[in-house]
């Protein structure tokens, strides 16, 4: 996966997966075309209001986490975004002239986290990673204990998420609503 080319080395890791069959650019559409409307617990644990609840899943969380795309392929798409430590808040980290992707993996500023996810599709399977590496020991070791309290719901989130996009891609296109043009 070309998540672990991205971010080789991590201090957590989380990782999903769920049964998809279908072509692997239609599954991971599906995936990026998730509603907040198709993760109500999700949204709940995120406090999304309902007048949000036909917006992507992706923009809002471009928008509360910064959360970017680094890279997409037929059968993966990988977003990351940097936050600072402890407040975790997201921090700009791309100058006009650097690739998202290049400036993402160049980031070294002591004190930040580095987190990515993922959507792949392989073996018949949606599959997701989530990835996060500190930028400093001390950062390191927060890290960790965040990841304590923070697991659960992430776990939880990734998990409806992954279900609302093998939901979406087994639907008739007539029937996906909003977001659904590239599926």
């Amino acid at each position: 996966m070309l998540i672990e080319e991205i971010l080789p080395s991590t201090h957590l890791s989380e990782r999903h997966r769920m049964a998809a069959a279908g072509e692997p650019e239609r599954v991971i559409a599906a995936a990026a075309e998730v509603t907040w409307r198709e993760v109500p617990l999700t949204r709940k644990l995120m406090r999304i209001g309902k007048d949000k609840l036909d917006t992507l899943v992706f923009d809002e969380m471009a928008a509360q986490l910064g959360f970017r795309e680094l890279v997409r392929t037929e059968d993966e798409l990988v977003l990351g975004t940097v936050l600072k430590l402890p407040a975790m808040s997201p921090v700009p980290y791309v100058s006009a002239e650097d690739s998202v992707l290049d400036a993402f993996k160049a980031f070294d500023k002591p004190g930040h986290l580095r987190l990515v996810f993922n959507f792949c599709h392989t073996g018949g399977a949606l599959h997701t990673l989530t990835r996060g590496q500190a930028t400093s020991g001390a950062g390191a070791a927060l890290t960790r204990i965040s990841w304590i309290f923070i697991r659960l719901g992430s776990g939880m989130t990734r998990k409806e998420w992954l279900r609302a996009a093998v939901q979406r891609h087994q639907r008739p296109a007539a029937e996906r609503g909003p977001g659904s043009g590239a599926v």
